[in-house]
């Protein structure tokens, strides 16, 4: 029961250490489910995903209440965003934590209810992966990545020139671009190196022109084993609405991150020939943030911030943004140079809720 806590609790402990996935079953559009989430819980991610899915069914987060009642999502928004939860992929995630309402520490323990809506009333399939440790605080992991490179990529150093994924791995522009978002990486969110797999895409896709060569590409993510990992598709063009270009591309906030092969299994990189790989090692880690639930600080559009109140937020008369040397900046490497970059704790604690990391042994 919504608000009913202690009835449960005795049932949910002691927790299992690590990631345990919770196959919920099939659910029914509208209807309540819930997730039994133990106690020392740092985060857990839960997907639905319609039956059968080709990637393009009406399929959304409603609802989501926590233990004690306090409601985390209404209406498909959580608290402070502005951004609702994505549809028309045939499969959503929600995540918690994700906004100040959820970034406790521990997440709190019990019953949560979920309620997500099936266009048509279509049948669906619901799995959560929840993530605890001894002590429900954060001790460290390693993210394993898998970068994929279309035929022909053209990378700047030392000069301009093409690359397939049996080079990539030798080649000093990628060398660059991982290392520094490893480097990165460990400096924002504490997390370390993991393995790194190259993974060959048609030629075809060095330039993504609109969302359904966008899509296609994302279907073409296959999982390395059993351990989940980051997916990064490099690309030379990358464009959205209207023919505006963009560095990097995460199709929502967040993707779902244990799944592979739909539109919502990684993100994009476009390679700057103008800009050093080491600072598209940078943007991957942006990108990677929006994956797993963060929004930017603050947006183009000033009136618009993150659910987060723990970060900095420019407003429209501010020359020097108080948050441009924050990862999740709009524009970071324009304010920050890639020089002194940070992230909030609120920010690291749903970054490290998420079951996508190998915890340290």
């Amino acid at each position: 029961m919504i608000g009913c806590t202690d009835a449960s609790q005795d049932d949910l402990d002691p927790p299992k250490v690590g990631v345990t996935e919770l196959d919920l079953g099939a659910i029914t559009t509208d209807v309540p489910f819930t997730v039994a989430v133990p106690k020392n819980a740092i985060g857990f991610h839960v997907i639905v995903q319609v039956d059968g899915s080709v990637g393009t069914e009406q399929v959304g987060i409603s609802d989501v209440v926590s233990p004690s009642g306090e409601v985390v999502v209404a209406d498909f928004y959580s608290p402070g965003n502005h951004v609702p939860f994505a549809t028309d992929f045939g499969i959503v995630a929600v995540s918690i934590p994700q906004t100040s309402a959820t970034a406790k520490d521990p997440v709190e323990a019990g019953e949560w209810t979920v309620t997500a809506s099936v266009g048509n009333n279509a049948p669906a399939h619901a799995k959560a992966y929840v993530r605890t440790t001894e002590d429900g605080q954060f001790h460290g992991g390693e993210l394993d990545v898998r970068i994929y490179i279309p035929d022909g990529l053209i990378v700047a150093t030392p000069s301009a020139h093409a690359i397939t994924a049996a080079t990539a791995a030798s080649d000093p522009t990628i060398t660059a671009q991982v290392d520094s978002f490893y480097t990165t990486l460990e400096e924002v969110f504490d997390l370390d190196r993991g393995n790194v797999e190259f993974v060959a895409l048609p030629g075809e896709f060095t330039e993504i022109a609109d969302l359904a060569k966008r899509d296609e590409a994302l279907r073409m993510t296959s999982s390395p084993g059993a351990d989940p990992a980051m997916h990064f598709v490099l690309v030379n063009t990358l464009e959205y609405a209207n023919g505006n270009t963009a560095w990097g591309m995460t199709p929502w906030n967040p993707a779902t991150a244990m799944t592979t092969g739909h539109p919502m299994s990684g993100v994009f990189v476009n390679i700057s020939l103008s800009m050093s790989g080491a600072a598209d090692g940078m943007t991957m880690v942006h990108e990677l943030g929006h994956f797993l639930g963060l929004y930017h600080t603050t947006e183009g559009i000033r009136s618009y911030h993150d659910p987060l109140d723990d970060t900095p937020e420019c407003q429209g008369s501010d020359t020097v943004c108080p948050d441009g040397h924050n990862i999740m900046f709009v524009t970071f490497y324009g304010a920050s140079g890639g020089v002194g970059l940070t992230a909030s704790d609120q920010q690291r604690r749903v970054v490290w809720g998420s079951p996508l990391y190998r915890a340290a042994n």
